[in-house]
């Protein structure tokens, strides 16, 4: 005769007997994470299977400014180095690091902010428009979209004609007699990458996409 033994009850926390340990669950990012992920000047890959062409040109565009922000800001780390090690130890500092400090520091912030852009990293208060109903969400990315778009073609327009000018003029820098022209030239052509990048948000927006 098998005595029948006493199966011990469950107790919170622990599974039943004959029942699977299961791991704890994966949360559900879909609604919460970015449309891409992106690893500073390596690569800016989407999280979907799946994006349109329009798309993959965008990505492109906002890693090649990428590149070139990082670039401009090596260029002034390294310079700004050897200026203080020059300046403190041989009494011979650079000329020029004013102008060329100024100019780096644009150039740093006008091709880093389509990769911004892309990757919805810029400024926002999400805790408060999470909030608001989805039309109303939908409504106000409308506006911003639209609002960036038109001031982004007039920095376009007025830096391009602004390069123009200064080199019709023959204008130089303070410091030193570079011409100025060709910076007013990359000013507008990084607000132009910026424009292209928003054209992209807001075709998304259209479609519905996330």
């Amino acid at each position: 005769m098998v005595d029948d033994k006493e199966v011990p009850e469950n107790t919170e926390g622990q599974p039943a007997a004959g029942q699977a340990e299961e791991g704890p669950a994966e949360p559900d990012l879909t609604e919460v994470a970015p449309r891409y992920q992106y690893i500073p000047g390596i690569y800016l890959t989407p999280r979907v299977q799946e994006i349109p062409k329009y798309e993959k040109a965008a990505i492109q565009l906002a890693v090649g400014s990428d590149w070139v922000s990082m670039g401009a800001m090596m260029f002034l780390l390294v310079m700004t180095f050897l200026d203080v090690i020059m300046r403190a130890l041989f009494k011979m500092p650079f000329s020029g690091t004013y102008d060329w400090t100024r100019y780096l520091m644009v150039l740093i912030a006008t091709f880093g902010m389509p990769i911004c852009t892309m990757n919805d990293e810029h400024v926002s208060i999400d805790i408060l428009v999470r909030r608001f109903p989805e039309r109303l969400q939908k409504a106000l990315s409308w506006m911003c979209y639209g609002i960036v778009a038109f001031v982004l073609v007039i920095y376009i327009t007025q830096g391009w004609a602004q390069g123009a000018f200064n080199a019709t003029i023959g204008q130089t820098s303070i410091g030193v007699p570079w011409p100025t022209y060709p910076f007013y030239y990359f000013i507008a052509i990084g607000f132009a990458c910026m424009l292209g990048i928003v054209c992209v948000k807001i075709v998304n927006l259209a479609r519905g996409v996330k």
